[in-house]
């Protein structure tokens, strides 16, 4: 952590709502995608990063600078989308959601673009392809390869983010990268 954060997260802490604004602001596009990656839905994206920055701002003065805030904070916002995962499953049954999937994150995401070669087009493929198949993992092991390989968390802030002992992250993505290998087995013979 930056001398600038400390001093952000302590005026914060003491209710300097600007603080707190400068603070958010620095990790707003964060939250955003790690939210979008975890749930795969704009509009439930914008609901959980309103809800992170609520619990954020609500619970910042508990925060002991025991872990760096983007730990405190990711853990905040993956159990936020575990939770809401979670209570929306009960709500209805939910089939796996693709970011890139999703008409209505295409137009918000991926802009409508033409391939310079096959090459591109192939990988493109290949890159949506391995989204599905992330989508149809369980939740924990979703957030695991998600840290992991889009936001190039090592396996030991993965495990203080999620509250986990690095054994069962290990566990988590050996297992995961299992399933994503069969799954994705068709499509790189």
């Amino acid at each position: 952590m930056t001398e600038r954060e400390i001093a952000l997260i302590k005026s914060a802490q003491q209710g300097d709502t600007k603080a707190f604004g400068e603070l958010a602001a620095a990790y707003d596009q964060k939250v955003m995608n790690l939210a979008l990656s975890l749930v795969g839905s704009v509009d439930d994206a914008r609901d959980i990063y309103q809800e992170v920055f609520t619990k954020v701002f609500k619970s910042l003065k508990n925060y002991q600078f025991k872990s760096a805030f983007y730990t405190w904070l990711y853990r905040i916002v993956v159990n936020t989308c575990l939770t809401y995962r979670k209570s929306r499953s009960r709500r209805q049954e939910m089939t796996p959601v693709s970011v890139e999937g999703n008409p209505e994150t295409l137009a918000t995401i991926a802009e409508d673009k033409a391939y310079e070669s096959d090459a591109d087009l192939m990988r493109s493929e290949r890159e949506y392809q391995v989204r599905c198949a992330i989508d149809t993992l369980p939740p924990r092991q979703k957030a695991v390869v998600i840290l992991r390989h889009y936001h190039d968390k090592k396996i030991r802030e993965i495990a203080e983010i999620m509250e986990l002992n690095e054994g069962t992250v290990k566990g988590y993505l050996f297992r995961a990268l299992n399933t994503l290998k069969s799954r994705l087995e068709p499509y790189y013979l």
